[in-house]
């Protein structure tokens, strides 16, 4: 009865040890990529892991704001000049909102073929046990 019991915890064990899961590959979630995006420019894509693009977007966009904020300031300069500068500023904000949710969703789709963020991926290996009764 013993040999049974520890046959019976044994293959137990192993089912158990062959259901662990393999790896999960993170998701980026779209929506809180383009929120970031829209609080800090290049935030979301330094969330999709684009970091040197995320440092261009929001170095381009600050220098187009403050370009814009002292040529605005200068009564020398025409009006559309500063003008110009905040809606530069505006139009890259607009493209980096829209880039962030689909490089997000590019990433997950991507990612998908490897694992999907709710699934578990499982190793199940046969176990073969041979029980025998005697009487």
């Amino acid at each position: 009865m013993k040999k049974i019991i520890t046959i019976c915890l044994i293959a137990v064990g192993l089912i158990a040890k062959a259901q662990t899961p393999t790896y999960v590959v993170p998701q980026k979630d779209p929506s809180k990529s383009f929120v970031q995006s829209l609080l800090v420019p290049g935030l979301g894509q330094m969330y999709n892991e684009q970091v040197t693009l995320g440092l261009a977007v929001f170095g381009v966009e600050a220098s187009l704001i403050t370009a814009g904020v002292i040529t605005a300031s200068n009564p020398d300069l025409k009006e559309i000049t500063w003008i110009s500068l905040f809606a530069g500023a505006g139009v890259i904000h607009l493209v980096q909102l829209v880039h962030a949710p689909i490089v997000s969703d590019r990433i997950n789709k991507a990612n998908k073929t490897k694992s999907n963020y709710n699934e578990w991926s499982f190793n199940a290996t046969p176990v073969n046990v041979n029980l025998a009764f005697r009487f």
